[in-house]
């Protein structure tokens, strides 16, 4: 059974990775990245730190070219890929919600319904007492898994559950 949950997790992956090659052409993703990578570092959290990159833990942030869009493009999800300090165990993934308003993106870590945050936790390799961070080859891979596999999905395809994601549209 195992082995027939993996077979699907990387079909899922492989019809994704497709499905982004042609979303990376368009002038509207290009729109969306130019903003993501504009707004998403100056999120803060409740306690005013950071959420890009808090530097009491997080020795090195990228934005990921993943994004999951709901039906009509008006919402979406980008990928904060976070290597944590070299004492922690577990990498992170910050699952950020954009919306296009008045066409523009604005970004929120928040979704609906309400959630204080969205983080995916990824372990390290190597032992406790000296783990390795993932790559952000390896965090971007678990982490669109993670959203490719959440809520009520297909077994085949790689369309996200949107209103798991995204709410009532």
């Amino acid at each position: 059974m195992s082995g027939l949950f993996l077979s699907c997790n990387s079909n899922k992956l492989n019809c994704y990775k497709s499905e982004l090659k042609n979303i990376t052409k368009s002038k509207d993703f290009k729109k969306l990245m130019d903003a993501a990578k504009t707004d998403i570092p100056l999120l803060k959290g409740e306690n005013g730190q950071s959420l890009f990159k808090d530097t009491s833990y997080i020795d090195s942030a990228v934005i990921d070219n993943a994004v999951f869009f709901n039906t009509d493009h008006s919402k979406c999800l980008v990928l904060v890929l976070q290597q944590t300090s070299k004492i922690l165990y577990l990498d992170q993934v910050l699952i950020v919600h954009g919306t296009f308003i008045n066409g523009n993106w604005r970004f929120k870590p928040d979704r609906f319904p309400p959630v204080p945050k969205i983080i995916y936790t990824v372990s390290k390799s190597g032992t406790r007492d000296k783990p390795t961070n993932n790559s952000f080859e390896a965090l971007s891979k678990k982490a669109c898994q993670f959203i490719l596999n959440e809520g009520r999905v297909d077994s085949f395809g790689c369309a996200i559950d949107k209103d798991y994601w995204f709410g009532s549209q």
